[in-house]
């Protein structure tokens, strides 16, 4: 069920150090290692399920993105930062490039790609959960493919996103020449993820939601993330913050800690207060928000 990682999926080194323990909290209950390389620094899940596996990790109602019911107050948090993030996402885009072809990999239940449509993109999306899958292309009227090898290969995108997906991935280096090869020359390749250099990670640490254990299997700063993509010949053009997962992350961190009765106060309060700080020192720090967006041309 599970696998161990003997090299470095950035630079092949084979040395790693223990960076942090973590619980699985939505799922297993299980604790998960996560590991820094000794060369590059790139922190990834190890050992980690295998990928056959890894589909048992995201069978919960609570996995939010997969999914199109509101039954809580984290719900609705969710639907509110993800309205928010949905506008900046296409003005990101609209900006970029005209309207052309794009491709949302990792589409979940297609909110993103159908706001595109609606905005005159021509768009096409890959899903592997099959629940969210179908309920995408419901609402959007468009074929959504469980994976990259079945889009038509005569079809080259102008832009590829991957809005929180790439640190699900489990093969990464090949999953990112693949996604490169759909790309036409001068295309674009958005990827958000989380940010360890966050100060909400700080504040959280082992608590920090958006490790996501073992659902996540690297974590990513500014400097790995860019080390990953110029290994294959991707250049960061711009970088974005993602301002609204920092209050929406350390309210899920609260979460944490209560599981572990080792909350203090009101969760809801204490992470607005936690949200608010943590952009506030990204200001003055080197960006570092708690989750960022990389523009990346081929």
């Amino acid at each position: 069920m599970y696998e161990r990682i003997n090299k470095c999926p950035s630079c092949n080194g084979d040395q790693f150090k223990n960076n942090i323990i973590c619980n699985d909290y939505l799922v297993s209950n299980e604790s998960f290692v996560i590991v820094q390389c000794d060369s590059c620094n790139l922190r990834f899940t190890n050992p980690r399920p295998k990928a056959e596996s890894l589909g048992e990790f995201y069978k919960s109602d609570q996995y939010i993105s997969h999914s199109q019911s509101i039954s809580s107050l984290t719900d609705i948090a969710y639907r509110i930062a993800r309205s928010f993030n949905l506008k900046s996402k296409l003005a990101l885009i609209n900006k970029l490039t005209p309207q052309g072809r794009l491709l949302d990999y990792g589409c979940g239940t297609g909110a993103f790609i159908n706001t595109c449509k609606k905005n005159g993109w021509t768009v096409s999306g890959v899903e592997l959960d099959d629940d969210a899958r179908n309920i995408a292309q419901t609402h959007t009227h468009t074929t959504i493919v469980p994976s990259y090898e079945q889009l038509d290969n005569n079809i080259k995108f102008d832009i590829i996103s991957l809005w929180h997906v790439l640190e699900h991935v489990s093969n990464l280096n090949e999953t990112i020449v693949e996604l490169k090869h759909k790309m036409v020359k001068k295309g674009r390749l958005i990827v958000a993820v989380p940010n360890h250099d966050s100060l909400d990670q700080q504040i959280y640490k082992q608590h920090w939601a958006a490790y996501d254990l073992p659902r996540h299997l690297y974590h990513f700063n500014q400097k790995t993330i860019k080390a990953i993509m110029k290994g294959h010949q991707l250049k960061l053009i711009e970088t974005h913050p993602m301002k609204m997962d920092a209050y929406y992350v350390s309210l899920l961190s609260e979460q944490h800690l209560k599981a572990d009765h080792k909350s203090k106060g009101n969760m809801f309060v204490n992470a607005i207060i936690n949200g608010y700080k943590s952009n506030t020192y990204a200001k003055n720090n080197q960006n570092n928000y708690s989750s960022l967006i990389y523009v990346f041309e081929k």
